[in-house]
């Protein structure tokens, strides 16, 4: 491994450092590519998933929406390219993009035969927007960001239903402040019945 080196100083010690650890712990797979002994690059696979009512782009939403048959409160199951990267003797030569066309191959013939999922996400540095947008067709699907999350549960109301022990049903309103999920700093308050 001490051979490889790649434009991030930052994915240089994720393969170095932590790879191998998270691995390990179950928190991915990473593969090494290598042609002729020498490590030409890395990929960091793990499962993820797509919450569809975090897409900003509307048009978008629907689009998936319409196809799978299914609300905005679902979460779509995909897998998610953690870390990729090409050592700089070999970068700049379209060798990334013919690798992450495989790696895409490999995932589809995993949706079809071992496990469901619908989408592969990425998300990379700014740097590398290009080589998977221009360069490779993956698409912005624009979600939301952790404050945008939070501004919306700061502004928003929530309503629901439940049963208690003895078996009768209750409702639940109110508005969100500071945060509803302990994700994102939070406590309802509202009124029950």
């Amino acid at each position: 491994l001490t051979g490889f080196e790649c434009d991030s100083e930052d994915l240089n010690e994720f393969l170095k450092k932590d790879a191998l650890k998270q691995q390990q712990e179950n928190l991915n797979l990473t593969k090494l590519i290598t042609c002729d002994e020498n490590i030409i690059g890395f990929v960091s696979l793990l499962t993820d998933s797509m919450k569809l009512k975090l897409l900003r782009d509307e048009v978008q939403k629907e689009k998936i929406k319409d196809k799978l048959n299914i609300s905005e409160n679902n979460t779509i199951p995909a897998i998610k390219i953690g870390r990729f990267a090409i050592d700089k003797k070999y970068s700049g030569k379209g060798l990334g993009t013919k690798i992450i066309r495989n790696i895409i191959s490999n995932i589809r013939e995993i949706a079809e035969t071992q496990v469901g999922l619908r989408f592969v996400i990425v998300e990379g540095y700014a740097s590398a927007y290009n080589f998977y947008v221009t360069h490779n067709n993956f698409k912005n699907l624009k979600i939301m960001t952790s404050t945008e999350i939070k501004n919306t549960l700061r502004e928003g109301t929530f309503r629901f239903k439940y049963t208690k022990v003895d078996g009768t049903e209750r409702t639940a309103t109110g508005t969100l402040n500071e945060g509803l999920l302990s994700d994102y700093g939070a406590t309802p308050k509202g009124t029950g019945t």
